[in-house]
């Protein structure tokens, strides 16, 4: 939800004419991915890794907190979270998870 709402507050901060969030999972040969894009100004320019780590904005209103735990709580999955600019412009957050075969598809 934090990635949804990180998107939500970007595209208002930056009055795109036409926001857009969309998300999207998929499964191929390996992990599990989750992504979650907008068309907005996208990532600022820099090391994005530092934006992972707590207390580290660019927004106005940000705490630096909430990427952080997105990416701790990954990890604590045994998963990465990526943080890329889309070609066409927007930010783009990128989670891959493992998947267990021994998972039923109940689980």
């Amino acid at each position: 939800s934090n990635l949804i709402q990180n998107a939500v507050d970007s595209l208002r901060e930056s009055r795109t004419k036409t926001p857009r969030v969309e998300l999207s999972i998929g499964k191929q040969a390996g992990p599990v991915t989750l992504k979650v894009r907008d068309n907005g100004p996208g990532y600022p320019e820099m090391d994005r890794k530092n934006l992972l780590e707590p207390y580290v904005t660019h927004r106005a209103k940000g705490t630096g907190l909430g990427l952080a735990i997105v990416s701790k709580i990954v990890q604590d999955h045994a998963g990465t979270l990526e943080l890329v600019n889309a070609d066409d412009g927007g930010a783009c957050a990128i989670i891959h998870l493992g998947f267990h075969e021994d998972m039923g598809a109940d689980q």
